[in-house]
Parts: C-alpha cells; structure tokens; sequence
C-alpha cells in the first residue's frame, strides 16, 4: 500500500528542486577571483595595465589623490587595484539581462566607471559633499549623457562604497532590428535607490568599439585614475 503522505511530500520536494534549479533562474558568478586578472583582459592591448591584486587598500596618507594597496591579495574578497590611469578591463564572459554588485574606494578627486555590454557607462567617480542640485550625468551613479542620479550618496574618499546594477539587455528581432533599448532598471549605491527604469539611447561613449548586441562583457573603467574594487559579481537572468 502507498504511503500517501510520503507520495505528496517527495513530489512536493521535487517541484521544489525542479523550480529552484530552473534554467531560467539566476546565476551568480565572481567577475574577479581575488588572486589574478584570469576573465580579464585589457580592452586596449598596447596601453599600460597598471592593475594589481592586493589583500586591502587606503588612502595614501601622504596624497589624497592615491590609493595604497597592501599583500599580495589571493582570497575571495581581495582587492582589484588600479594603481594609475591606465587600460579598462572588460570580462571575457558575455552577458544579456544581467545584475551587477560591486564595491569599490575611490581617492580623492578618482573616476572610474562600469559599462554594461562594454557599451553603456554608469559612472564611478569622487562626488562626495556635492549637493544634489549640483549632480549631472558625469557624477557618480550618472548615466552618461542620459541621466543624472535622484540623490548624492556618495561617501568619502577611502571608504568602501557598494553598488548594485539591475540591467535590461537591447532587444533585437530575428533581422537584428533593436526592438527595446538598453534600461538600467534599478541603480542603488550605498542602500539609497539613485535611478529607476533609464532607458538609453545609444551607447554613452568611451567603451568598445562594436555594436549593440544582445550581449555584452562587463567593463571596468581603468583610464580615468586610480581606484578599487572588490567583490564584483555578476547575476544572469536576475528578475526584473
């Protein structure tokens, strides 16, 4: 004789596990292994990589303006630092809809930026104390010639910032008509919401060469200065 009970609660578990291992659920991924640039490679071969892996940084207490590292990194949560302007570095994994988690420290006075397929720049850059009347596109948590952040929630120079990305893809039909612009469907830096459902245009400049495409590698900002990440992520088919 069948156990009914158990018949109901093996099914159950298996709805449960079918459901929580469904293609189309997220998958989150480390964009830096904490020890090398492996997926990582210059966007511009010939220009200088001033990138290095270190355990932690600070503020240079001798200059504002830079960033000391210290260790040689090779834990999870070490530090990706770009010691001066140099290369950006653009992932050699593609992503479509996509969520972004990154912390980063900046100097005073730094910039630095993530594009998203390498196309579409939200800007990483010192705009702390800045009032928020005052905010533009080229400040931090700005889109690029689309829209400026709802707030300023910037924190000082030398301190660890975080900052999470909800991105919609470009849609294209099967004769590669874009169908939908790119959307940055949610932007919050440091626990404060900064933009909401931006759709842009166009690519905002200064990323790759190529064309709008359903997928695209995520490319951190080198050129502009110095600056520091550290547990950057990235989550595929993240719900929007």
């Amino acid at each position: 004789m069948v156990d009914r009970r158990g018949f109901l609660g093996l099914t159950l578990a298996l709805v449960l596990v079918a459901g929580i291992s469904g293609a189309d659920e997220p998958r989150t991924e480390a964009v830096f292994n904490g020890k090398d640039l492996a997926g990582l490679a210059p966007c511009v071969k010939n220009q200088k990589n001033n990138w290095v892996v270190v355990s932690a940084v600070k503020l240079d207490p001798a200059a504002e303006t830079k960033l000391i590292g210290e260790g040689a990194g090779g834990q999870a949560d070490s530090v990706l630092l770009n010691t001066a302007s140099g290369t950006d570095l653009a992932t050699a994994k593609r992503y479509g809809d996509c969520a972004v988690h990154a912390e980063f420290m900046l100097a005073k006075k730094s910039d630095s930026g993530l594009f998203l397929h390498g196309l579409y720049q939200l800007q990483i850059g010192d705009s702390f104390g800045l009032p928020d009347d005052k905010m533009s596109e080229g400040e931090c948590g700005g889109i690029s010639w689309t829209s400026k952040p709802k707030t300023n929630a910037c924190l000082a120079p030398g301190q660890w910032q975080t900052i999470d990305i909800v991105f919609r893809a470009p849609q294209f039909d099967a004769k590669g008509k874009k169908t939908a612009k790119a959307r940055f469907v949610k932007v919050t830096l440091n626990g404060k919401v900064i933009q909401e459902n931006a759709d842009v245009d166009e690519p905002t400049g200064g990323g790759l060469e190529e064309p709008e495409s359903a997928t695209g590698p995520l490319v951190i900002q080198g050129m502009e200065g110095t600056v520091a990440y550290r547990n950057v992520r990235v989550s595929q088919n993240p719900k929007q």
